[in-house]
């Protein structure tokens, strides 16, 4: 049969080839403007009058006023001031968060159908789904003086003797556990700094293990 991915839906033949595909399947799954959708007549108001049973989940780059504007992961990112010029970034936030929103979007759908026998709706924004994982940078928890971007102490990343550890006893537990080992002293950054340089990452990721609290070596990023 003709390879799906080949399809031209711009001709009859080639519609006529996707349509049948249609008419099997239980997800369209889209990655395309909202223009784009309306000149391949693939937008939901199509959809369900020529196939009530189908589930779309319909992925945009941004939605509202701008839903036709171009855009990809670099691109999001830097319109949430989520970039530090020039470094590129080492996570693709949108892309991942945009995926499984997309994977329970479109099992949601289905388990809707399987309830009311019609198919169903769901658009997946990926400038959103960045932006929910920006959420704590904007309410100031990871900025550097924040909660958990540097400003408390037990939540941190030191040098060690070789190395650098990363320390998260934020919660009490973890935090008197720690204060307890280290004995009656000040929690300040400076004294936390001149601590940690006194054993390797790998002995304080050891002693983290041994007392249950979250400290673990800091593994480098490789370079290319």
């Amino acid at each position: 049969g003709q390879d799906r991915a080949t399809l031209d839906l711009r001709g009859a033949s080639g519609r006529t080839a996707f349509d049948a595909y249609l008419g099997q399947a239980d997800i369209l799954l889209t990655s395309n403007r909202p223009m784009a959708l309306k000149q391949m007549r693939l937008e939901w108001e199509d959809i369900r009058k020529d196939f009530p049973s189908l589930c779309q989940v319909a992925i945009f780059g941004y939605s509202g006023a701008r839903e036709n504007v171009a855009g990809h992961d670099l691109t999001y990112q830097a319109s949430l001031g989520l970039l530090d010029p020039p470094r590129m970034p080492r996570i693709l936030l949108a892309d991942i968060v945009g995926a499984e929103r997309a994977i329970s979007s479109a099992l949601g759908l289905l388990y809707a159908r399987a309830t009311s026998g019609r198919g169903g709706f769901a658009h997946v924004v990926l400038a959103e789904a960045a932006a929910s994982m920006a959420e704590p940078w904007r309410r100031g928890l990871t900025t550097s003086d924040g909660l958990l971007g540097g400003g408390s102490p037990e939540y941190n990343i030191y040098q060690a003797k070789d190395g650098w550890v990363a320390v998260a006893a934020l919660e009490q537990r973890f935090r008197q556990r720690l204060v307890d080992y280290l004995g009656d002293v000040a929690i300040t950054h400076d004294h936390y700094r001149h601590v940690f340089k006194t054993r390797s990452a790998k002995d304080w990721q050891s002693l983290g293990e041994e007392l249950d609290i979250p400290i673990v070596a800091v593994e480098l990023a490789a370079t290319l």
